[in-house]
């Protein structure tokens, strides 16, 4: 049984070389061997640290480094110098100036609004205020320029990056049999990435494109399809119980009024001599000799 437990590091938060040394430490104190630390480290530092691992030793794998190797090369990254880079919240390109150029004669046009559906009112809006937020959009009270927004939907009826705490998602599984795990949105980390929470408790980061946002009717397909094949035999049987008793039915009511009317009148044919009162055979009628179709002359 091993003694102590090492968390998951997070690229935000947590320092990396504090880690590194904790992590030596609990090598140490569990008296693990020189070839297994990159699989224990591999293990414990996360699948958000080891995606960025796998990003910094493209094309080589993670696995094919030593100890040091991995700890140095994450240890560029993730020190103060590029703390901005995994800081939450919107980035900013500061490098350089940006210039718009103009066709000559050019002037200000002002485009009013596009209708919106009722519908799409509330997820649009609360996309809106997220840009806000976010630095992408500023409000003013007028301009001379204007061009109306166009919010282009997802296929499952979302709007893009736009996810509120507690919608059932589908994330982007890794490392494991299933590619896409069903979760709940718990938190969210900037304005791309979300925490989700499996139905197991597990916990992990995900970017908004490896984020589904799960449909309500197709999570019902199944359940309601496997009702329906369980009640089809018993609604078939019921159905066909149904029909015979009625048709059994009917058929005595003619067998009795038949018998009263023969009892009345014995010059009546019996027009259902069966008792079962089936259905008449259909007439036998002689079968047509089709001619030979001559053409060209030719017979053939």
């Amino acid at each position: 049984m091993s003694i102590g437990k090492i968390a998951e590091f997070n690229i935000r938060t947590d320092n990396w070389r504090l880690y590194v040394e904790r992590l030596e430490q609990y090598f140490i104190v569990n008296k693990i061997a020189s070839e297994l630390k990159v699989p224990t480290l591999i293990t414990v530092v996360g699948l958000e640290c080891y995606e960025l691992l796998v990003d910094l030793c493209t094309p080589d794998k993670p696995s094919s480094k030593t100890f040091e190797q991995l700890t140095n090369t994450a240890k560029r990254v993730t020190s103060s110098k590029y703390c901005e880079v995994f800081a939450e919240g919107l980035g900013r390109f500061t490098g350089g100036a940006a210039s718009i150029h103009i066709r000559e004669g050019a002037r200000p046009v002002f485009m009013r609004a596009r209708p919106l559906a009722y519908a799409l009112r509330g997820p649009v809006e609360r996309a809106l205020d997220q840009m806000v937020r976010d630095g992408i959009l500023t409000p003013v009270e007028r301009s001379d320029w204007a061009t109306p927004i166009v919010p282009v939907m997802k296929k499952d009826g979302g709007v893009p990056r736009d996810l509120q705490l507690g919608d059932q998602v589908m994330a982007r599984g890794y490392g494991g049999k299933d590619k896409w795990l069903d979760g709940t949105v718990i938190g969210r980390e900037g304005s791309q990435r979300y925490i989700v929470e499996s139905g197991n408790g597990q916990r992990f980061h995900r970017h908004i494109d490896q984020i589904k946002r799960k449909s309500r009717y197709s999570v019902a397909m199944s359940s309601a399809s496997d009702k329906e094949v369980v009640a089809q035999p018993d609604e078939k049987e019921s159905l066909e119980l149904n029909t015979e008793s009625a048709g059994s039915r009917i058929c005595r009511e003619e067998d009795k009024s038949m018998t009263d009317k023969r009892a009345e009148d014995p010059l009546l044919i019996d027009s259902c001599p069966s008792s079962s009162c089936s259905p008449p055979s259909p007439l036998d009628r002689p079968k047509r000799q089709r001619k030979l179709v001559l053409r060209y002359g030719i017979d053939t």
